[in-house]
């Protein structure tokens, strides 16, 4: 089945691991660039929650609504971008790291999860730690990061809106990409995605939806 996909991460190289998977599989794709507006991909300032705005309504007006979108965190992409902890670096890598993803679900959470009149979409959350130390600030943004995605996932489950938690792990993006395109074609993902308990769970990239903490 095909789908409009949109995707806003840490890195556009990132986005791009996804987008060719995405394609790859028939989707039509959208990203948040934050580099600059283009073919496919809206310019997105991470400290503007209007800019998190016009990249959703862009994508709705290229490809129609958005029914997949993925909020990637790299912690890896971090690495010594905020190492010292200075004033500026803080200010910083709080748009960068924690506001533009929570700006970006805010514009889901009012398009879709509250509206019963629109088409339902699928929200995927995706964390990857970083295999070398990182510094207090990107560990305390990945940590953020997390503990957002789990409350959301908490509050909307059932809703218009469904919401997915993955971890990475070893996996790499391309991995977890090619892994996560045919996921989201299983019933059982999106039964898992609608209830509580198995929203709020992190799914391993390769995994199976977690149905298992229901007892089924």
């Amino acid at each position: 089945m095909s789908h409009t996909v949109f995707l806003a991460g840490s890195t556009a190289d990132d986005m791009a691991c996804f987008a060719d998977a995405a394609k790859q599989a028939g989707n039509q794709v959208y990203t948040a660039n934050t580099e600059k507006e283009q073919t496919g991909a809206a310019a997105w300032n991470k400290a503007s929650p209007i800019s998190a705005r016009t990249a959703l309504l862009q994508a709705v007006a290229s490809f129609g609504e958005v029914d997949r979108a993925v909020l990637y965190f790299d912690a890896a992409a971090f690495d010594g971008v905020y190492d010292k902890f200075t004033v500026e670096n803080i200010s910083r890598g709080l748009d960068d790291m924690i506001a533009g993803f929570q700006y970006m679900t805010e514009e889901f959470v009012n398009r879709y999860a509250q509206k019963a009149d629109q088409p339902g979409s699928w929200l995927t959350f995706i964390d990857c730690s970083s295999t070398s130390e990182t510094g207090v600030l990107t560990t305390a943004a990945e940590a953020a990061f997390k503990a957002f995605a789990e409350k959301a996932a908490e509050k909307f489950a059932g809703s218009n809106l469904k919401i997915t938690l993955v971890r990475c792990d070893d996996a790499t993006i391309t991995e977890t990409a090619d892994w996560l395109i045919s996921y989201w074609e299983l019933p059982s993902a999106e039964k898992a995605a609608s209830q509580t308990k198995t929203a709020t769970h992190w799914v391993k990239s390769g995994g199976k939806p977690p149905l298992g903490l229901l007892g089924l």
